[in-house]
């Protein structure tokens, strides 16, 4: 007898309920709110969640700096009938207690294998074998990409045990292997592989699909790299992945008959309504939001725009001088670093609150780490591979930062000191000479500083590997974003400071595209 499961998938929603990315007034195609409007579902349905479901967007740092917590989300996810959840590496940014009051306001299941708090306090599960109303039998198992270790606050880590998630997802799979007619893997990672070109997109172990759809589930759903794939065969296994912050969901039909599985699936949008349950429940909330994220709190002496990423990469970016500003006040040091995002926001003279959560959207803390002279040689030859020089001596952005998708966020902007970079000599010989601004001394390979970074960067993630491991002077447990508002309390008219640290050796044969019509700042 021919039976039929439909499995409605949604991932990396961030924390964008409404549609609106909090930038502008117009409403997009985007939320979840919208999402689950769109939902078409039956008795013989599951709604499942990837996750990275409760950090990242100003709603979600809102309910966790107002003491409201993350009830709320768990009551939408619970009006919209999830059934299952699984983990993502965010999920624990604002810790094991605040991902704990979430679940355990969750109707939802929380599915995750290869990960599990050492006092065993969160409500996590393996694997669940899920019986529909038509008798389909169905194994369910989550897991998360274990590169979360190099990501998290080290207290949170602290109290987690992570482990393989290619070796648990395989073998919770064993033990559902008999008792179940289906089994689909709920993988927060993505992968490895392009699975339409089949170029390499990562290595290591954070993105790791290509492996878990070779362990011989029938359905793998797929996400964390916020990219869109609405079904295809890989490996044993029908695998799909959907882009973020309610942008897409996924529907996938599994047929089983005597035995016989016939998966197919695609990608749906929102559309313009919205889930009105769901948002009367938080429209309070909401208003609070933005109420809160209007209010003023500053002023620049000018306005920081925001430019091309190359145009600041070569010549220097205002946003990022008074991010490091703000860095090295805090962090009680005068040498720092920091990077831009894909979006660049700038600012206008008054600065709102939401304005900072514009420029700044990561609630990344600071630390700071004593670097050797090599050390840092090594940081910056890492930061000079954002640099490619054509034949023409035009240079350009390298492809390895652009493909398979853009990731200017590994460059990284230095505040205190400069570096001069000859880009006509080989990879890893690149920097010349570096300058402590301080006092206008070089820094040798003895030498040493201190340097501030992002508790982003300070993991070593972007191929800065030589950062991990390195002696913590101090860390500054503070979310970034409260701290650029601590500093307009303190200095409630800043003047930008214009500087650049990237010098290049035979300058006047290089030029850049695009072009900047601006004065160099060199």
């Amino acid at each position: 007898m021919q039976k039929i499961l439909r499995v409605i998938f949604t991932a990396d929603c961030h924390g964008y309920l409404y549609p609106s990315d909090y930038f502008g007034t117009q409403e997009e195609r985007m939320g979840m709110l919208s999402v689950i409007a769109a939902f078409r579902r039956d008795e013989n349905t599951l709604v499942i969640d990837g996750g990275d479901t409760i950090q990242g967007s100003p709603f979600t740092a809102y309910l966790r700096r107002s003491g409201i917590g993350p009830k709320p989300l768990a009551g939408l996810m619970n009006m919209a009938g999830y059934d299952y959840i699984a983990l993502g590496n965010h999920d624990f940014d604002y810790g094991n207690g605040y991902l704990g009051e979430y679940l355990e306001a969750l109707s939802a299941k929380c599915l995750c294998a290869n990960i599990r708090d050492r006092e065993f306090r969160l409500p996590v599960f393996s694997y669940s074998i899920h019986t529909m109303k038509n008798g389909l039998r169905v194994g369910l198992c989550g897991v998360c990409t274990e590169k979360l270790m190099r990501w998290e606050d080290r207290g949170v880590m602290d109290d987690l045990d992570i482990r393989d998630a290619v070796e648990n997802a395989k073998n919770a799979l064993d033990l559902l292997k008999g008792r179940t007619d289906v089994n689909i893997c709920v993988y927060h990672g993505g992968f490895e592989f392009d699975p339409v070109t089949g170029k390499r997109l990562s290595s290591g172990t954070e993105n790791r699909a290509e492996l878990i759809c070779s362990l011989g589930y029938d359905l793998v759903l797929c996400a964390h790299q916020h990219r869109s794939l609405p079904g295809k065969k890989i490996g044993s296994s029908w695998a799909v992945q959907v882009m973020n912050r309610g942008r897409e969901f996924s529907v996938t039909d599994v047929t089983v008959d005597e035995g016989d599985i016939r998966i197919v699936s695609r990608s749906e949008k929102p559309g313009n309504e919205v889930f009105l349950a769901g948002k009367t429940s938080l429209d309070g909330i909401q208003k609070q939001v933005n109420e809160h994220l209007d209010r003023p709190i500053g002023a620049f002496s000018r306005p920081l725009e925001a430019e091309e990423h190359l145009v600041s990469a070569c010549r220097g970016s205002d946003l990022a001088n008074f991010f490091n500003m703000v860095q090295c006040e805090a962090a009680l040091c005068d040498i720092s670093a920091c990077n831009l995002y894909n979006e660049v926001r700038g600012f206008e003279k008054t600065v709102t609150i939401r304005d900072v959560m514009k420029a700044y959207r990561f609630p990344n803390t600071l630390v700071v780490l004593r670097l050797t002279g090599t050390d840092i040689k090594n940081y910056l030859e890492q930061c000079a591979r954002y640099f490619t020089l054509l034949e023409t001596g035009e240079v350009v952005i390298s492809r390895e930062y652009l493909v398979p998708k853009a990731h200017h966020y590994h460059f990284d902007y230095l505040y205190g000191l400069a570096y001069v970079v000859d880009l006509s000599c080989r990879e890893g010989d690149r920097v010349k000479k570096i300058v402590r601004l301080s006092d206008g001394s070089p820094i040798g390979e003895e030498d040493e500083a201190d340097i501030c970074f992002s508790s982003y960067r300070a993991t070593g993630i972007g191929g800065f590997d030589m950062l991990r491991d390195k002696p913590i002077v101090r860390e500054i447990p503070v979310p970034m974003q409260d701290l650029i508002i601590r500093y307009f309390e303190s200095h409630p008219t800043v003047d930008p400071v214009v500087f650049s640290a990237v010098r290049f050796a035979d300058r006047d044969r290089l030029f850049i595209s695009p072009p900047s019509s601006e004065t160099d700042r060199n």
